[in-house]
């Protein structure tokens, strides 16, 4: 449950307009939000250090290969767009899984 709440916190509630639309550009940027997203594993999860750079560095190359494939998304269809960030969490969550087991 805490790995859940970690990450529904940092890809959500600590990810701001300027970097959701910017981590699909610019892999720098997409890695900003990756350490801005694990935060949370620090102190939810009890992360080491090593597991909070692999989540951070995970998180950020993953969203940037994502979104910079798909673009803004404006142009998928609502089912399209919600398969996209269901497969998108899912693998969020199964790497962040195995980096913490």
């Amino acid at each position: 449950m805490e790995q859940l709440l970690a990450h529904l916190v940092g890809d959500y509630l600590l990810q701001f307009g300027w970097l959701a639309r910017q981590k699909a550009r610019n892999l720098l940027v997409a890695w900003l939000h990756g350490y801005i997203y694990a935060l949370p594993f620090l102190f939810l999860c009890h992360a080491t250090m090593s597991q909070y750079i692999a989540i951070a560095v995970l998180h950020g190359t993953q969203d940037f290969l994502l979104w910079n494939s798909v673009g803004d998304g404006k142009h998928m269809s609502g089912l399209e767009g919600g398969v996209t960030i269901v497969r998108d969490n899912t693998l969020h969550l199964l790497l962040n899984w195995v980096v913490l087991t």
